[in-house]
């Protein structure tokens, strides 16, 4: 039986939505080959139900239903089918339709397994490698990696790569992990493709190669991976393993932010607010960078938040927004802190308060942050809102100095030249 012909009578069932079926199905007899149940109308047969749970999936002929595409691909999973019962274990292990059951995810992916599904076996191993549904069994699920590889499953060869890195269910052996990513990525797998660029980046487990890394990335973004645009992106915009092209990080960002990539979000949003490839456009900026800053991008979050502290060309300052933003990223974030104790000391968005700016600065120099460091000690030295001490005056200037503020040294060398000799005469 083909498809587009199944096609054709589930969509006329779909219109239905039941109530209103048996009229139509008088109206609109089903193609030859359709069983339907003999009192309901309904797909009797596993592959019909499988389909009609494709298309509810998918949004073909009808509204996506995840709901529905559950309950079709459960009824063709009980009579046995293999490509059904993966689909909802998938389904359970992700709360797709249904709610989340680590242990119904794990048992249906098991009975498509043990039928030959090959993204099934992949999937029961992954349960034995994390504990999901399962009692955790590093070895068993490098067994099931190793049959769903035999089947030329990309995602195994992946995961035994990881194995193998890692040393989880079998020794650590780098040469077979990077043999196994190699087989993935070879065949199209994204993701060993991405996980390869970046050993070659970084040179782990192989010889440093950024040419080889950049290729990697440039074949996982050729197939629309937004992780792989983006990795491309910031070898552009850092000039490793290619020519430096602001432009062409920027376009590569663009092509993974499309796809709502995260990190490219925000670092398209900091090419537009610096004029990084592209001309400034603070509106576009903060476009992106909401959508990363949605995410908790704590660095978007940061980025947004000078854009509305201190506006510009054709976006006024919104320094409550900037406030807000602050507040929320600066129990772990020094910079923010810092910002913040700014915004209390000069009024900004909120009324000026002096004490919460001293104690928004020292929470940033105790966050290690090396401009907060070096203001405090400057306080410290002058006695500014602060008792003056020149030994925490003194601790604070070095923090700064380690921390890579060399313009702390400059106070701190002043500070030790005015300071007497001990047991001088």
């Amino acid at each position: 039986m083909s498809r587009p012909s199944f096609q054709a009578f589930a969509a006329a069932f779909l219109l239905t939505v039941l109530p209103q079926f048996s009229a139509l199905a008088e109206e609109i007899p089903p193609p030859a080959g359709i069983r339907l149940h003999p009192e309901k109308s309904l797909p009797a047969d596993a592959d019909d139900q499988y389909e009609l749970g494709m298309m509810y999936w998918l949004g073909e002929a009808t509204t996506r239903d995840n709901e529905q595409a559950h309950h079709w691909f459960l009824k063709a999973a009980r009579q046995g089918h293999a490509e059904a019962q993966y689909r909802v274990g998938m389904c359970a292990m992700n709360g797709w339709g249904r709610n989340r059951n680590l242990v119904d995810g794990f048992n249906w992916s098991l009975k498509a397994a043990e039928q030959g599904h090959a993204d099934a076996m992949n999937n029961v191993g992954r349960s034995y490698t994390n504990g999901w549904g399962v009692k955790q069994d590093l070895q068993e699920g490098v067994e099931w990696y190793l049959r769903s590889a035999e089947k030329e499953n990309l995602h195994a060869f992946y995961n035994l790569g990881l194995a193998y890195e890692r040393g989880r269910g079998v020794d650590r052996n780098f040469s077979l992990a990077v043999r196994n990513y190699e087989q993935a990525a070879r065949k199209g797998l994204p993701l060993a493709q991405n996980h390869l660029g970046h050993l070659y980046a970084e040179g782990q487990m192989v010889k440093q190669n950024l040419e080889t890394a950049v290729e990697w990335f440039r074949h996982a973004a050729s197939q629309g991976d937004a992780r792989g645009a983006g990795n491309l992106g910031l070898c552009y915009e850092n000039g490793r393993g290619v020519e430096q092209s602001f432009t062409y990080a920027a376009y590569w960002y663009a092509q993974a932010a499309a796809k709502r990539d995260i990190p490219a979000c925000y670092r398209l949003g900091r090419c537009f607010s610096d004029g990084r490839g592209v001309a400034v456009d603070l509106r576009t900026a903060v476009k992106y960078l909401k959508i990363a800053a949605s995410e908790k991008h704590q660095e978007a979050q940061f980025a947004l938040a000078m854009i509305y502290e201190e506006g510009g060309e054709g976006l006024d300052a919104q320094p409550h927004e900037a406030l807000n933003l602050y507040h929320e990223i600066a129990p772990t974030s020094g910079r923010a802190s810092y910002r913040l104790a700014k915004c209390y000391e000069q009024g900004l968005g909120v009324k000026a308060n002096q004490e919460r700016a001293l104690g928004l600065l020292k929470q940033s120099a105790r966050q290690e942050y090396p401009p907060a460091c070096h203001a405090l000690g400057l306080l410290y030295l002058r006695g500014d809102g602060v008792e003056k001490d020149e030994q925490q005056a003194r601790e604070w200037l070095l923090k700064a100095v380690e921390l890579g503020d060399q313009g702390a040294q400059a106070e701190l060398d002043q500070l030790n030249r005015s300071e007497p000799l001990e047991n001088s005469p």
